[in-house]
């Protein structure tokens, strides 16, 4: 059935279940991109974009069939229906958030693969690195007796 031809109490059930199975897929992601990167990544990054372009959808189906703000629909629903959009509301915020933790986490990864490719290639900068390319110690690296036998 057509999103946008869904009764309010039912299109608001379809988006709760989409963005809860988008949390499910978020969460996912992040314990993937914790980790070792596994082969399953790519499927997870194809079904994250499937899943945000399905709640893309529905949000277009909600400003055509109802709109103006929100509480257009709300107005129109049962009270299960909407304790389960506020439900939504907040599963989105949490899909936001875990979304905002897997990017940090991508981030600190290209950060750290940029730093190790710039000291195997010797380009790297000496300050906070022990060794350079070669495996020598850089000339201005002051070392630090921590004892002695």
């Amino acid at each position: 059935m057509d999103e946008g031809h869904l009764p309010p109490d039912a299109f608001v059930e379809r988006c709760a279940t989409t963005a809860t199975a988008l949390l499910e897929v978020l969460r996912q992601e992040r314990v993937a991109l914790a980790g070792v990167p596994t082969e399953g990544l790519q499927a997870i990054f194809d079904r994250k974009a499937e899943l945000a372009d399905a709640l893309d959808r529905l949000e277009t189906a909600r400003r055509q069939r109802w709109p103006g703000s929100t509480d257009v629909l709300t107005q129109q629903l049962s009270n299960d229906a909407a304790a389960r959009r506020s439900v939504y509301v907040m599963t989105l915020e949490e899909c936001r958030e875990t979304n905002a933790i897997s990017g940090r986490l991508v981030q600190a990864r290209q950060r750290n693969v940029r730093e190790a490719i710039a000291v195997l290639r010797g380009s790297a900068t000496t300050s906070g690195i022990t060794y350079d390319a070669s495996g020598g110690k850089p000339d201005n690296h002051d070392s630090l007796t921590l004892g002695s036998a």
